[in-house]
């Protein structure tokens, strides 16, 4: 029955994703919820970075669509040229103060509240200014005060009270108040890249890809993902110049504002995906205890052009040309470009144990690894381009 219940779960899951699919290509990030009799109304907010990385991570694409999700991205307002990477909202303009909490006449005449404080002259809820437009009385912080105070005159009903909180409600549109991101020009706000979130839309690229090559390592679309992981990473500002940064391209930043370089500098959650991504850019994962090793996204520049020492904590070692070098749980790991693939692992004690025709070692040498024993100096893994 459970194993039913998550099955069905997974359908109505997809089958939201897929309604929330919008005209343009994108994906709807958050709807509101609107209860009333006998009836409840969904409204969407506006496109939102986030939404399209919820959809990416949830698997529930294929990928094609992902292909055309990320295509859209490219074109939608999120994208923004001069950083060439996404922001969290589309830019837009604010009302300016003078703007707001004006109720336009044919809403004060929707309600029989407000339409009798205006005729009494009344400024307790509503006030009328010399220009001729009206304004809720600017000791209300909601809907829900206006409504209370109207029932505790005694002189109205409370639908009629409920009637003149919908007018308020309508005219600030609290309900779909998301924030500072919605409200300021920095801070992750309008306007802004967020770093962080940037960071998951790469990776979750990845995971797109990685899924790829599960179902199909050599199509056409496994190629063109991989090329979009690239060109989004790009966006990420360590290829960036200082001028276009804003800052040292190595230092992690919490956002970019529309009108300045990056801002907040800071060990930020960008960090965490960017390590993610690079073990996954290096092809390192772990299946049923086993380090498997599938470089598919390294690029082939990475690789060394001569002979040069690499200095780790306790020991040097001498990479030659074609090889580069990384840890994974303190064993050095070294990738040599070769015709064949092959993993031969070095002990300390000068044992050798070579997996020939493989991308994986297996679990009792891997769980060596991940328990810190300290038997393996080195472990080289011959990679085919």
């Amino acid at each position: 029955e459970l194993i039913e219940f998550i099955r069905l779960a997974k359908t109505q899951l997809k089958e939201t994703i897929d309604q929330n699919k919008r005209e343009d290509g994108l994906y709807h990030s958050y709807n509101l919820l609107k209860f009333g009799e006998d009836m409840c109304k969904v409204s969407n907010l506006q496109e939102m970075l986030e939404g399209q990385v919820a959809v990416l991570s949830s698997y529930a694409l294929n990928s094609n669509e992902v292909i055309e999700l990320l295509s859209a991205l490219k074109k939608s307002s999120l994208y923004r040229k001069d950083q060439n990477s996404y922001m969290l909202y589309p830019n837009r303009e604010l009302p300016k103060f003078l703007e707001k909490n004006i109720i336009p006449a044919e809403l004060v005449n929707r309600s029989v509240i407000l339409q009798a404080e205006e005729e009494k002259g009344h400024s307790r809820f509503i006030e009328k200014s010399m220009n001729g437009q009206y304004h809720f009385n600017g000791k209300y912080r909601n809907a829900y005060d206006l409504v209370d105070d109207i029932v505790n005159t005694g002189e109205y009903s409370e639908e009629e009270a409920i009637q003149a909180g919908d007018v308020f409600t309508e005219i600030f549109n609290h309900h779909a108040f998301t924030g500072r991101s919605g409200t300021f020009y920095k801070y992750e706000g309008l306007g802004c890249i967020y770093w962080h979130m940037v960071s998951k839309l790469v990776l979750a690229v990845e995971e797109s890809y990685m899924k790829c090559l599960e179902t199909d390592p050599f199509s056409e679309a496994g190629d063109t993902l991989r090329e979009y992981y690239y060109d989004f990473k790009d966006g990420i500002g360590i290829d960036k110049s200082p001028v276009v940064y804003g800052a040292f391209p190595t230092d992690a930043y919490s956002h970019t504002p529309g009108f300045a370089g990056v801002q907040q500098p800071g060990m930020t959650g960008q960090v965490k995906e960017d390590i993610i991504s690079r073990f996954g850019e290096l092809g390192v994962s772990v299946v049923e205890g086993g380090i498997h090793f599938n470089p598919r996204l390294v690029l082939e520049d990475e690789f060394l052009e001569k002979e040069t020492p690499w200095k780790l904590p306790n020991k040097t070692i001498t990479l030659k040309k074609n090889q580069m070098g990384f840890t994974f749980c303190t064993v050095p790991i070294i990738y040599e470009k070769a015709d064949f693939g092959e993993i031969s692992v070095y002990y300390n004690n000068g044992d050798r144990y070579t997996f020939e025709n493989a991308i994986k070692i297996n679990g009792q040498i891997s769980k060596s690894i991940f328990h810190r024993e300290s038997k393996i100096d080195k472990i080289v893994v011959k990679v085919v381009f």
